[in-house]
């Protein structure tokens, strides 16, 4: 049997920070970390992707602004090849603050020779639950096209109230997966809803945690799977 651990977290623009990098190494070495999701990733045009203590090999980002001389948006890091990488921008801009979400789907190749797909999500907020259905639908026609592959989607989906959550449960379920549902208060919530969740196809889970730490609001979500 073949295991991946996957780590979702939004980082709050943090993480090249020194204590954000502290914990989030930390956590690499504490799991065994194989792929990194990532939300809020704020870096410099100049800097590198990560630093090469990570052990990440390969990285893809999605952007959804840049500001001035920094890039913000979702991020993928993994130490499995990268085979595809396909970037998403919102189609609808949030009210109030006129920007755009994105999402990166990323293909891998797995040690057996398989292809994994991920999905990694940043979704749009603050915007009426018409729009979030349609940006939600949009998104997961990426699955349907891989209905062939293992898959995990993976982010922020902010589904703060019931109708957004309800929208984004039945289509993960129309597509055939599953939502990792790890015992822990500390995932992201907001008015009683988590924000943040993994969803998985073709896979099985073994375990997975939230640990609680102090450098963003959100907390990252830590999933073991098998495959073969």
């Amino acid at each position: 049997m073949s295991e991946l651990t996957l780590l979702s977290w939004n980082v709050q623009k943090s993480l090249h920070t020194p204590a954000t990098m502290h914990h989030f190494e930390s956590l690499l070495h504490r799991y065994g970390v194989d792929i990194a999701a990532l939300q809020e990733v704020c870096r410099r045009d100049d800097a590198p992707p990560l630093p090469s203590s990570t052990l990440f090999e390969h990285s893809r980002m999605a952007e959804n602004f840049k500001l001035s001389h920094r890039r913000c948006g979702v991020a993928t890091y993994s130490k499995l090849p990268i085979l595809k990488a396909a970037p998403y921008l919102s189609g609808v801009k949030e009210l109030g603050f006129a920007t755009r979400k994105s999402a990166l789907l990323t293909l891998h190749r797995l040690p057996n020779g398989d292809t994994l797909a991920l999905l990694n999500v940043h979704a749009v907020n603050f915007v009426p639950t018409r729009h979030f259905a349609l940006e939600m639908a949009r998104l997961t026609e990426w699955i349907e096209r891989h209905a062939h592959l293992p898959i995990i989607a993976a982010g922020d989906f902010n589904t703060w109230n019931r109708r957004r959550e309800r929208v984004l449960l039945k289509l993960m379920s129309r597509y055939g997966l599953r939502s990792v549902q790890p015992p822990s208060r500390h995932i992201k919530s907001l008015l009683g809803r988590p924000l943040d969740h993994i969803f998985y196809r073709g896979l099985t889970l073994l375990e997975t945690d939230v640990p609680d730490l102090p450098v963003s609001d959100h907390n990252p979500i830590v999933a073991t799977f098998s495959f073969d």
